[in-house]
């Protein structure tokens, strides 16, 4: 057996058994290599459990920290998500903006909590469909609702409109409502969703840039443009009917002098009082609007006549002249009313206006307050007025105006002791121009204040040129206007005035209305004292007929009170006249003031002014206004009554 096994494995075996030695080592070397690859293989084997070992630990490790990984961030994506959907919800919330969802299938109908609030709805049944929403909205807008749902019912579509709802409390709300729809697997619409985004106050902001389009902002009427389309629209409708109407063009006679001494505000105050009390008289039918500055327009409808639309405008006149109470003052104020007829004075909106307007400057030119009708002759004067205020611009450009002056005598001694500077315009065609003619207009065109600052210029020169020819030292009165008195260089223009003309400033006296000190007292005590401070006189002029209040006339440094020619004209014969002389005289006494009195014209008035304790006076009786060519005489005759004549003034 076994030598058959070593012949098998290449060993020779002899016939008795024997086996050779050499044969014998090359087994056994044999069998030690095979051994040795045993071994090898072995601990390959065992090197590579090992390592298995490792690596499968290993790759167990990072599978586990890949898994923790991955449970972090399913945790962070977690969050993030709620964190969306929180601030996607309140994002909606100050969007003012709500989202659904209707599921056919299910027939159920999802909405977010903030459309819930903002829609004030509750919590929908489950079997609801989109028709619930239709509810809340406005029932005008609800058929447009229905149609975009069955348009995206139809087939998938993005369609949207803005609609109305109605909340709880009545208030009505605008929302922007979008509607989308989407195909499910079965290709049949398998969902639909919207979103609702409150777009009211874009609404309320449109409406009040349409509202400002076509309204004054101060008055809230409606303004010029808003009244220009209701009367176009009113001319094609009474074409065609042969109806007639009327347009009245209202201006505030006595306005612009509240606004110029009292202030801006109180004149707004003033607007909307007078806007609200014609409000209050025109008829429903009709329309009021704010042209502009102190004037109205309003559309008298469907009128027989002249006299319906007369009728109108008086109750609009007795609106207006109701006495008006300004904090602590009252004042009154009257109204001039043109009136043009459609067809008789304009066929369209522009001429209709256009000689409303000229209208109303006629009734002005008469004496105000009251009402005047169109007809063709007022063109001629309104043409003439925009010339006049043409030649104006040009007469300030080329120093027109010359100066005309009044003494002012003392009722005791019966000497000049001042002079009053009056204004005339030497037109190269007119002639001499009063001022009555030109200072309204002047006025109404803005020109007022160039025109007294280059009267007080020529004042101030005049009187230097007197005192260098020997003249007594008389004061130089001459008139502030509001326009100069409002300028905030009024003050900086003096001074430069004065070291400009080398005038001494006790011989310069400023006259200012009553109604001018009285705008903005605090503002006018502060301004009055910076000229008192240049050593400039202060005079109060037309006293008595305004309303100023005694309280503050104390707190203004008025060196002379002027008593109004109104108060002299019936001090000899009426009643009421010398009191109320004898009062103001008392007033100024007590705030260390002198009196003069305006428009004396005949002897016994001056008595009766002496007698009350008038201090000095102006007048007819006197002197009338004269050119300083004529003045300069006059001056020296009446200091040759005192020994003090001086011969250039005669020049």
């Amino acid at each position: 057996m076994l030598a058959l096994q070593l012949r098998r494995a290449g060993i020779e075996v002899e016939g008795d058994g024997r086996v050779e030695a050499a044969a014998m080592r090359r087994l056994l070397d044999q069998v030690g290599r095979t051994y040795a690859e045993t071994d090898q293989a072995m601990l390959t084997v065992q090197m590579a459990e090992r390592r298995s070992s490792r690596e499968l630990a290993e790759l167990y490790r990072k599978l586990q920290l890949e898994r923790g990984e991955l449970e972090e961030a399913v945790r962070e994506r977690a969050a993030e998500l709620a964190l969306s959907q929180a601030e996607l919800a309140e994002t909606q919330r100050l969007a003012s903006m709500g989202n659904w969802q209707y599921l056919p299938q299910l027939r159920r109908l999802e909405i977010s909590r903030e459309l819930a609030a903002l829609l004030e709805l509750d919590a929908p049944a489950a079997d609801t469909g989109p028709a619930a929403l239709l509810g809340a909205i406005f029932e005008d807008d609800r058929p447009r609702v229905r149609r975009l749902l069955w348009r995206a019912i139809r087939r998938p579509m993005s369609v949207g409109d803005e609609l109305r709802v109605i909340t709880v409390g009545g208030e009505v709300r605008w929302f922007m409502c979008r509607i989308e729809s989407e195909l499910g697997p079965d290709y049949r619409i398998g969902r639909l969703r919207g979103t609702f985004i409150d777009v009211s106050e874009r609404h309320r902001a449109q409406a009040h840039i349409e509202h400002l389009a076509y309204h004054d902002e101060l008055t809230g009427l409606p303004n010029r443009a808003c009244f220009r389309e209701r009367v176009d629209r009113a001319v094609e409708r009474a074409r065609g009917s042969g109806d007639r109407f009327a347009v009245l063009f209202i201006d505030l006679d006595g306005f612009k002098v509240i606004n110029d001494s009292l202030g801006h505000d109180v004149g707004d105050k003033v607007l909307i009082e007078i806007a609200a009390r014609l409000s209050e008289v025109h008829r429903d039918e009709d329309m009021l609007s704010r042209f502009g500055g102190d004037e109205f327009l309003v559309l008298v409808d469907r009128v027989g006549g002249r006299a319906d639309a007369a009728a109108v405008a008086h109750k609009m006149l007795e609106a207006i002249e109701r006495p008006l109470q300004i904090g602590s003052m009252s004042a009154q104020l009257s109204g001039s009313v043109g009136v043009a007829m459609f067809p008789d004075d304009g066929a369209d909106t522009g001429e209709l206006l256009r000689n409303a307007d000229a209208a109303m400057y006629a009734r002005k030119a008469n004496g105000r307050h009251g009402v005047h009708f169109y007809t063709p002759e007022i063109n001629a004067r309104s043409l003439e007025r925009l010339e006049m205020v043409n030649e104006l611009r040009h007469a300030i450009e080329r120093a027109q105006f010359v100066l005309a002056f009044q003494p002012i005598i003392g009722a005791s001694s019966g000497r000049i002791d001042g002079i009053e500077a009056l204004v005339r315009w030497a037109h190269p065609k007119r002639g001499i121009v009063e001022p009555g003619r030109f200072i309204p207009i002047a006025e109404e065109a803005g020109l007022i204040g160039p025109i007294g600052r280059l009267v007080m210029q020529k004042a101030c020169r005049q009187l230097v040129r007197w005192r260098r020819a020997g003249a007594d030292p008389i004061y130089m009165s001459v008139n502030v206007s509001p326009a100069q008195f409002e300028s905030e260089d009024f003050v900086n223009d003096l001074r430069e005035l004065l070291a400009a003309t080398g005038l001494a400033p006790e011989l310069l006296q400023l006259e200012i209305t009553e109604s001018m000190v009285m705008g903005d007292p605090d503002r006018t005590a502060s301004l009055l004292r910076k000229v008192k401070a240049l050593g400039v006189r202060l005079s109060l002029d037309d006293f008595g007929t305004g309303h100023s209040s005694l309280a503050y006339l104390r707190r203004f440094p008025i060196d002379v009170i002027k008593i109004d020619r109104s108060f002299v004209n019936d001090i000899v014969d009426s009643r009421d006249d010398a009191p109320i002389v004898r009062a103001i005289i008392a007033i100024a006494a007590s705030m260390g003031s002198e009196v003069i009195a305006e428009g004396v014209e005949t002897e016994m008035q001056r008595d009766v002014l002496i007698g009350l304790g008038c201090h000095q006076m102006q007048g007819f009786l006197f002197h009338r206004p004269m050119p300083a060519t004529m003045l300069g005489p006059t001056i020296a005759a009446a200091q040759a009554t005192t020994g003090r004549a001086a011969a250039g003034l005669h020049g």
